[in-house]
């Protein structure tokens, strides 16, 4: 049983870092076979109890709650995120006992994370050198990740972690090369962090590495001790101050677009309506309504200039905490919080090398949580689970609550985290059709894709991502009534902007103008720094000679600042710039000749 576990936990560990070039799919699928593996094995772990601490009920309750608002709610935007989250939380009651039955395996589990860092590594030279594909074409870094941002987050928050296991195996005189092997890794992951561009995951990576190396070098005792008169502490105080505003407003000016960009988001999502503020819309809800809120703010205030040109279709709030307060309410936010409280008050009596480099990466965790979305990347999750099972796993005696029998643990875990895998697997397969249907589209095979689309409709009616490419490929097949069915439930379920667009044009095949025009604003408003939606607005509106209209469009257009020039957007304003002079031109011909 213990070799199986380690193969099993290797497997698990290890199965998320092999979505490389848009294998997300296969990736998921093996990562949810070794969890029901590893909770299936969690039954045959014997021990006489489990002590229960105040934060592994905090944990329980947390998890309850989420399994509850998915039993009664159901996955309302057919979101896979539900399942991962829940998938992770059910494995950390399955890590807890193999953790207190054998600490063998939290060592396993941390040295796993190194080899996956190393793996990650590999994949990153790779794709620099040209050997390795990225999934996304934008970029050409990004890991089994495809985003160079997520890329480096996910280092920033494994280098503390790998950091404090270095400095520990350095005071170890037989083990050398592992250091060595160490400090490498480190080396390497810090060269990414570095070279990607992510303050997020820069400042993260900075607050993690030096709670490490407080720890080793006791640098906080060292400046306490320096710092014994009042004099000293004001002058380094004023320093310190001065250098935190001075390094911020660096990185602010860095890249001043992006970071104004996520301060705007910030204030759409405060300036909504919220419903159901005790528990949230449900996981998924975000991404499903913030463009509806962005197109909203734009329609009725206008917005600034700024505000336009760095507003975009976004899917995540770029702060986990507030995306956490949207989707799971207050509720869900102060249970989340109430875990972390206690994961924080964990003392280092035992493992110290591991609980100080499991609190780094939590720390790192949280900073990136405050200015990116960690929490929607399975991999950086699962660093985010593992960091608290390490710390949970062995209470002190003064917090523990009861004892409960590791069959009874093990048993309940087990049912209800098969149950949520099975539920996960069979949402896969949805994947495995919707991108094999896509794939179709891409070779221009239209009915071979609504085949493979129609057959996911089980598994994805509610989602809007699926239903935007399946009503996409209806529209291309030229069932335009169809497309707009599934459109309009689209619309319902996500704010994606070319849902709308596609929209306006299917309505305009059909001879509806006024629900063409209606579709094209409401895309116009959610990005106001596309040209596209315009310029379909100002052929629609010129066609149906609402000329005055239409101008007006295409002054606007002209005035409007693209993010990225390219052919497209020059050949729309030449054309919109023709249009306004031909109208000039017209106009001074039908003014009355003057006689002598």
């Amino acid at each position: 049983m213990k070799q199986a576990i380690y193969i099993i936990l290797f497997g698990l560990l290890i199965s998320l870092h092999i979505g490389i070039n848009g294998l997300f799919v296969e990736s998921q699928a093996l990562f949810c076979v070794f969890a029901v593996a590893l909770l299936c094995c969690t039954l045959f772990v014997t021990g006489n109890n489990l002590y229960v601490s105040k934060g592994l009920c905090a944990v329980a309750i947390f998890v309850a709650y989420l399994f509850i608002m998915y039993a009664f709610k159901g996955n309302v935007y057919d979101n896979y995120k539900i399942y991962v989250v829940l998938t992770c939380w059910f494995l950390f009651f399955t890590f807890i006992p193999i953790f207190c039955k054998n600490r063998n395996y939290l060592k396993l589990v941390c040295w796993l994370t190194v080899i996956g860092a190393y793996l990650e590594i590999v994949f990153g030279f790779g794709q620099q050198f040209g050997w390795i594909g990225n999934s996304d074409d934008y970029f050409i870094l990004g890991g089994s990740l495809g985003n160079p941002g997520a890329y480096a987050g996910y280092f920033s928050v494994v280098l503390p972690l790998v950091l404090s296991l270095m400095l520990g195996y350095k005071r170890i005189k037989k083990a050398v090369f592992l250091y060595f092997a160490l400090f490498v890794c480190v080396l390497f992951m810090l060269y990414f962090i570095i070279i990607s561009q992510s303050r997020g995951a820069w400042i993260a990576c900075l607050f993690g590495s030096l709670f490490v190396l407080n720890k080793h070098c006791r640098i906080y005792n060292k400046i306490c001790y320096y710092l014994h008169t009042v004099v000293r502490k004001l002058i380094v105080a004023s320093v310190a101050v001065v250098l935190l505003f001075g390094v911020f407003h660096v990185l602010y000016q860095f890249k001043a677009d992006s970071a104004f960009g996520r301060l705007f988001i910030w204030k759409v999502v405060m300036a909504a309506p919220q419903k159901n503020i005790l528990t949230g819309r449900g996981i998924g809800a975000f991404e499903a309504e913030y463009g509806k809120w962005q197109m909203e703010y734009f329609a009725k205030n206008g917005g600034t200039e700024k505000e336009r040109y760095v507003a975009d279709y976004v899917a995540c709030a770029y702060n986990e905490f507030l995306q956490v307060y949207v989707e799971q309410g207050i509720i869900g936010l102060f249970l989340l919080s109430v875990i972390l409280f206690f994961a924080f008050k964990r003392e280092d009596t035992h493992c110290s090398l591991y609980i100080s480099g499991a609190k780094a990466s939590l720390i790192a965790i949280l900073v990136l949580c405050c200015v990116s979305y960690p929490f929607q990347i399975p991999l950086i999750y699962l660093q985010f689970i593992l960091s608290l099972a390490v710390l949970f796993y062995k209470p002190s005696p003064d917090d523990c609550l009861l004892r409960i029998k590791f069959f009874k643990a093990n048993l309940i875990t087990s049912v209800l985290g098969l149950l949520i895998v099975g539920m996960g697997l069979h949402n896969l397969y949805g994947y495995y059709l919707l991108r094999t249907g896509q794939k179709y589209v891409f070779a221009n095979d239209i009915d071979n894709a609504l085949i493979h689309y129609k057959k996911a409709y089980p598994f994805f009616n509610n989602n809007g991502t699926y239903l935007f490419y399946y009503g996409s490929a209806l529209a291309l097949r030229g069932r335009y009534r169809e497309s707009v069915e599934v459109l309009e439930k689209a619309a319902r379920k996500s704010s994606m902007p070319n849902i709308f667009l596609i929209l306006g044009n299917n309505y305009k095949k059909i001879g509806e103008t006024d629900a063409a025009k209606m579709s094209y604003l409401t895309a116009v408003y959610s990005v106001p720094s596309r040209l596209y939606p315009k310029y379909l607005l100002v052929q629609l509106l010129m066609e149906s000679s609402n000329k005055a209209e239409a101008y007006r469009w295409a002054k606007d257009i002209l005035a409007t600042k693209e993010k990225v020039p390219t052919t497209a957007a020059k050949d729309m304003k030449d054309e919109m710039s023709h249009l306004i002079e031909n109208e000039l031109s017209n106009f001074k011909n039908e003014l009355p000749m003057e006689t002598d």
